[in-house]
């Protein structure tokens, strides 16, 4: 079961992965590779993933044909629904191999006493035959226990071996998602490409020569992510170029050079997107106005938008953004706001409560109207380091490490909440990573307007 799980996962890797890659590819080569999926499916007698892809397969030929962010997300999803009869039912058999070896245990203990009480009997009897035969049967005993260690010998082996292979298993898997994420993510370097070209016609509209510059690592987003922030940054730069900076007579009475400069500086922390935006335009203390637009893109990306009170010259402000991943790791645990599921890529370590090492630490508060009173009614808490502290969440866990699917947060959800996952016939909540992210005193939140997510 494993070989074949992972050969039919390999293949829909290898389809994720052209599909990622390819700008146009028209319907009937993507036809065909998921025909050849299902046809791998059949082979292995794997009936639900043949019904899921042919349902995949289905979506091309509707009147509203799927899109590619739709099929790659169906795709993912369908690699960690596969995964999990194959790692449950190693678990179980994990669990019987550790029945089977105390039974084998209890059989050597019941024959050794047996054999002691045979040598014993032998050495009372003056029957030199009866002596010779329970000796027999005591050499026997002691053979058949020889060779049950060695069974319960050979059976650890196997079990480690098995361990190692459901290991591997594991991380065959983390690795087919994390390559399902970074094959449907693009990068942003053709957008500031194209930011350059606007804000350069923007500019000769205004009669305010600007000059953009570009410095940033490579920045990766979620194709669902790509056009809210590329629209975001056309907005926030537009209201720059018109309203932020001088004019040139202006400048020149400033002792400003005649070309007004703008600037995009961030890069990438694990998962998480930061960029800069600056210019030396007018000095402003106000925050910078958006209009709905903005406001309603930085709402789906679920993202957070700063400016700095301490600039050195115009206005800057500060784009943070978590990559979005139809899958990730989380645990579940118990908070003030009940049930959820916190990404294991924000948490720096686990700890019971009291440890001296919380002392110093801030306790994260997901929301304002429930506030936790007192942290130590909770076992254990979730030490975080992002931004320029740490601080902790007083939570009880309900449940290891797990990769669970991302679903949308709900319309009523407050922003703390990074998305849904289901178990069963329950929704949770998903926490946002930038709930647990710290910033400079002298960053002013622009959105949300709440101090916290």
């Amino acid at each position: 079961m494993n070989e074949l799980l992972q050969a039919l996962a390999q293949e829909i890797r290898q389809t994720s992965l052209w599909l990622s890659r390819e700008k146009t590819p028209d319907t009937a080569s993507i036809r065909f590779r998921l025909h050849t999926l299902r046809e791998a499916a059949a082979t292995a007698d794997m009936k639900s993933v043949e019904q899921a892809l042919g349902k995949i397969e289905s979506r091309l030929d509707s009147s509203r044909p799927a899109s590619m962010d739709e099929i790659l997300d169906h795709l993912s999803k369908l690699v960690l629904v596969l995964a999990q009869p194959v790692l449950k039912s190693e678990q179980l058999w994990l669990a019987e191999l550790d029945d089977l070896e105390n039974e084998l245990k209890a059989m050597i203990t019941s024959m050794n006493r047996s054999m002691d009480k045979l040598l014993k009997l032998a050495s009372l009897s003056d029957n030199t035959l009866l002596q010779s035969d329970m000796e027999s049967s005591g050499k026997a005993l002691i053979s058949i226990s020889r060779d049950i260690k060695n069974e319960i010998a050979e059976m650890r082996s196997r079990r480690t071996r098995t361990i190692h292979t459901t290991e591997k298993l594991h991380r065959l898997f983390n690795t087919l998602m994390n390559d399902f994420s970074h094959g449907s993510a693009i990068p942003l370097d053709p957008a500031f490409a194209r930011l350059r070209q606007k804000v350069r016609k923007w500019s000769k509209n205004a009669a305010r020569p600007v000059a953009l510059s570009i410095k940033t690592d490579k920045v990766i987003v979620a194709t669902a992510q790509y056009d809210d922030i590329t629209r975001l940054l056309d907005i926030i730069l537009q209201q720059i170029v018109t309203k932020g900076l001088d004019d040139p007579e202006s400048r020149s009475r400033a002792g400003k050079p005649t070309v007004a400069g703008i600037s995009i500086e961030g890069g990438m922390e694990q998962d998480m997107v930061q960029l800069a935006i600056s210019h030396d335009g007018k000095d402003s203390k106000r925050p910078i106005s958006l209009a709905s637009t903005a406001m309603e893109c930085l709402r789906r990306l679920r993202a957070r938008l700063w400016t700095d009170d301490e600039a050195e010259t115009g206005q800057r402000v500060v784009i943070h953004l978590p990559l979005w991943h139809s899958t990730t790791e989380a645990i579940k645990v118990e908070s003030e706001v009940g049930e959820v599921f916190v990404p294991v890529s924000v948490v720096t370590r686990l700890t019971k409560i009291p440890d001296d090492i919380l002392k110093d630490l801030p306790v994260i508060h997901l929301d304002r109207r429930s506030k936790v009173d007192d942290p130590r009614r909770f076992s254990h808490a979730l030490i975080f380091s992002r931004g320029y502290w740490q601080a902790y969440l007083p939570c009880n866990i309900l449940y290891p490490t797990r990769r669970i699917i991302m679903n949308s947060p709900g319309e009523k959800d407050p922003l703390w909440v990074w998305g849904r996952t289901d178990m069963a016939t329950e929704s949770f909540r998903v926490i946002h990573p930038l709930a647990f992210s710290s910033t400079p005193k002298h960053w002013r939140s622009i959105f949300p307007m709440e101090s916290k997510l």
